[in-house]
C-alpha cells in the first residue's frame, strides 16, 4: 500500500513602500500594526489531513473512498504603510497627508495523501462492474501571492493570485479488468480571504477560492490487455474551494483546525485515435466532478 502525504509551502515577496522616498520623518517602521496570527513575519504548518473523495463520470461511473495524509504550509508575511496625499480644499493650505496600513503575502501549500476508493460503473461493453480497494494516491503543489490594502489591529481581508499543479493515480490493476490510471491538472487559483482575531489569542481564517483551469491530461494504461497507454488532454473546465479555519496559540506553538470543501468541474476531454485490428478506435475521457471534503489539524511554527 502506498503513503499519501501533502506538502504546503507559502512564499511572500516583498516589495518596497510606494512612498519610501517621500516618508513622513514621524512615521517609524515601529508603528507596523500586524494583525491576527501566531508569528509575525513568518509561519510554518503541518499536520494530518482527512478527507472523503468522490468522483463522477454522469451516467458511466462512480468512485469513492477516503483519502488521509500530510498538509503543510509555509507563509511570509510583509507589512508596510502606504503614505497618501489628498490636495487640501483649503487654498494654498499644505496637502492632507494619511497613512493606510498594507500587507503583501506569499504563500506556498503542498499536501500528499493516499487511500482506497471504490468502483461502480461498467466494462467497455456495457457490462455493469464493481472494484473495492482501489489504491490512490494524491498530491499538489500551489504557489500564491497575496496583497491586502486595509490592515487593522484585529483584521483584514487580501486577494491572491496563484499557480497550481494537481496530480491524482488510481491503481486498480490487481482486478482482471482493471488498470491504472493517472490524472494530471494546471491550474490559477483566485482566492479570497478574510482574517478576523477573536478574544484569547485566537482568530478565524475565512477562504473562498476560483481555480481558472488551464490544461489536464488523463494517461490510462491499457497495455496488459494489448491496447495503448492512452494519453488524453483536458483542456475546459473550473475548480471551487472553500475553507474555515479557526487558529490559536499555547506557550510553544500554534495551532489551525480547518474543515475544507474542494471541486472540480471537467468538460471531455479531446478524441484520441487508435489503430485496431479492425479498424481505427477512438478514445474520450468523459466529463467528471470531483468533490474532497474533509479536515485537516496543523501545528504552527
Amino acid at each position: 500500500m502506498r503513503v499519501f502525504f501533502t506538502i504546503s509551502l507559502g512564499v511572500l515577496l516583498t516589495t518596497a513602500p510606494l512612498w519610501a522616498n517621500n516618508a513622513d520623518p514621524e512615521l517609524d517602521p515601529a508603528d507596523i500594526v500586524v494583525p491576527a496570527g501566531p508569528t509575525a513575519w513568518g509561519r510554518f504548518e503541518i499536520g494530518p489531513e482527512l478527507f472523503y473523495y468522490a468522483y463522477e463520470e454522469p451516467g458511466v461511473m462512480e468512485m469513492d473512498g477516503w483519502l488521509y495524509g500530510v498538509d503543510a504550509r509555509f507563509s511570509w508575511y510583509h507589512p508596510r504603510l502606504r503614505r497618501i496625499e489628498r490636495a487640501s480644499d483649503e487654498p494654498d493650505a499644505p496637502p492632507e497627508i494619511t497613512v493606510r496600513h498594507e500587507k503583501i503575502i506569499f504563500m506556498a501549500q503542498g499536501r500528499y495523501a493516499q487511500g482506497e476508493t471504490d468502483y461502480d460503473g461498467a466494462l467497455m461493453d456495457g457490462t455493469p462492474y464493481k472494484v473495492s480497494g482501489i489504491d490512490a494516491t494524491t498530491y499538489e503543489f500551489r504557489l500564491l501571492a497575496g496583497y491586502a490594502p486595509f490592515v487593522t489591529e484585529t483584521s483584514y481581508t487580501a486577494f491572491y493570485l496563484g499557480f497550481g499543479y494537481r496530480y491524482k493515480d488510481d491503481d486498480a490493476s490487481f482486478d482482471p479488468a482493471g488498470y491504472k490510471r493517472e490524472s494530471t491538472y494546471r491550474y490559477i487559483p483566485v482566492a479570497l480571504r478574510h482574517h478576523r482575531e477573536q478574544a484569547h489569542g485566537r482568530y478565524w481564517t475565512f477562504s473562498l477560492e476560483y481555480d481558472f483551469f488551464l490544461s489536464g491530461e488523463q494517461v490510462s494504461d491499457l497495455r496488459p490487455f494489448g491496447g495503448p497507454r492512452l494519453r488524453n488532454t483536458q483542456n475546459d473546465g473550473f475548480g471551487l474551494r472553500a475553507a474555515v479555519a479557526l487558529s490559536g496559540t499555547t506557550a510553544q506553538f500554534g495551532w489551525t483546525i480547518e474543515p475544507f470543501i474542494r471541486y472540480w468541474d471537467i468538460d471531455d476531454s479531446e478524441i484520441v485515435f487508435v489503430r485496431a485490428a479492425d479498424g481505427v478506435a477512438a478514445f474520450l475521457e468523459p466529463e467528471n466532478d470531483t468533490l474532497e471534503a474533509g479536515l485537516s489539524v496543523r501545528l504552527v511554527f
